[in-house]
């Protein structure tokens, strides 16, 4: 009985237990936060250090001032792991105020760089999901922000916590105007 117990423990805990870098990341969840508290600032929608913006799918693809800045697929050879992961003494850690981000954040956006750096649909900083070759569905002036699809504005009220007053350009059709 006392070699079953352990066996039966390890058996039912690490057989269904995945390795960290094997988890699925949740884009939404465990990396975009991340980069919207702490690198949008220098390098957003509305101000591009070194001419880098991480906004939007096709900005961060694009890169900035020192080249492409990930290699989907290879978190190793971005330079966004890089920089995220030099010495907090180093003049050239991101980011440069506030402290180095958590291991766990950086672990996090080393994996999804490692799963394919997949942008999940309805997240943006500017409510655009802007992809190479594709428009913006979406823009934003002032308050105000059109969705292209009802699944991008739900996400973003859920993201965001803040309601969002939806108003159907054709209501007798869809039935979706209403606050959410």
């Amino acid at each position: 009985m006392k070699f079953f117990l352990p066996v039966l423990i390890a058996t039912l805990f690490g057989a269904s237990a995945q390795p960290l870098s094997a988890q699925q990341v949740d884009f939404a969840k465990e990396v975009y936060p991340v980069l919207e508290s702490n690198c949008f600032k220098c390098h957003g929608e509305k101000k591009a250090k070194a001419k880098l913006k991480l906004h939007t799918f096709a900005d961060v693809l694009k890169g900035g001032k020192s080249g492409k800045v990930i290699e989907p697929g290879k978190s190793a050879e971005s330079l966004i792991i890089k920089r995220l992961s030099l010495h907090k003494d180093d003049e050239d850690i991101m980011p440069p105020k506030g402290g180095p981000l958590e291991k766990e954040q950086i672990e996090a956006i080393s994996r999804w760089i490692d799963q394919g750096a997949k942008w999940a649909d309805g997240v943006g900083s500017s409510f655009a999901q802007e992809k190479p070759g594709a428009a913006a569905s979406s823009g934003r002036q002032g308050g105000i922000a059109w969705f292209g699809t009802l699944k991008s504005a739900l996400v973003e009220a859920a993201r965001t916590g803040r309601p969002i007053l939806l108003i159907s350009a054709a209501p007798h059709c869809h039935n979706i105007s209403g606050l959410w």
